[in-house]
């Protein structure tokens, strides 16, 4: 993901990685200008844990790094499968009780621009949210039932009826609707 710390642009990237290029990196990393370094303390993710995914979004308190995946820790800071960066520290994002961050996308249905998150998750902010969910500065809420089984991308599409959140996995139900591994939520406008 490319994410602006105040700095200028970098290249972030992320995995289950200890150093890049050199430098110790707790499965995050940053390049810019020809050069690795540590996004935060480079405290190793506990053993069997990575980043899947980040985002950059902006929850209209200024734009932030998203990461996701398997983590309970990140840069030193306990923080269960989700967790945002502001350019100079990481910060919990509380609320997913089980399952791991598979997938980031952000969406506005018309309501302002949410992060979409989806996962193998089934609770998000103490609700059932059966492996997606939406999260702005109010806090979460479930998606219309969910999906049945993982969600591993989310995609929004643009349109003449509105943006499209498009949901990819293993599912075989989104909604409660048969829908094998494809799913989408669209915004009409009027």
């Amino acid at each position: 993901a490319v994410f602006d710390d105040g700095s200028g642009p970098a290249l972030h990237v992320a995995g289950s990685f200890t150093s890049a290029g050199g430098v110790a990196a707790g499965g995050i990393a940053r390049f810019r200008d020809g050069a690795w370094s540590a996004v935060g303390a480079p405290a190793p993710l506990p053993d069997g844990q990575a980043i899947l995914r980040m985002h950059t979004f902006d929850d209209g308190t200024g734009s932030r790094l998203y990461a996701g995946g398997t983590f309970t820790q990140i840069g030193g800071v306990n923080a269960s499968r989700l967790a945002r960066w502001d350019g100079s520290g990481w910060t919990a994002v509380p609320g997913l009780a089980n399952g791991s961050v598979f997938s980031m996308a952000t969406f506005d249905d018309g309501s302002g621009p949410r992060l979409a998150v989806g996962g193998s998750f089934t609770v998000a902010g103490g609700s059932p949210a059966d492996r997606i969910a939406l999260l702005d500065r109010s806090g979460w809420s479930s998606l219309d039932g969910g999906m049945n089984q993982s969600v591993f991308c989310l995609t929004v599409t643009g349109g003449p009826d509105g943006p499209t959140l498009v949901a990819g996995g293993s599912f075989w139900t989104a909604g409660g609707v048969i829908s094998r591994g494809l799913g989408w939520w669209r915004c009409t406008r009027p």
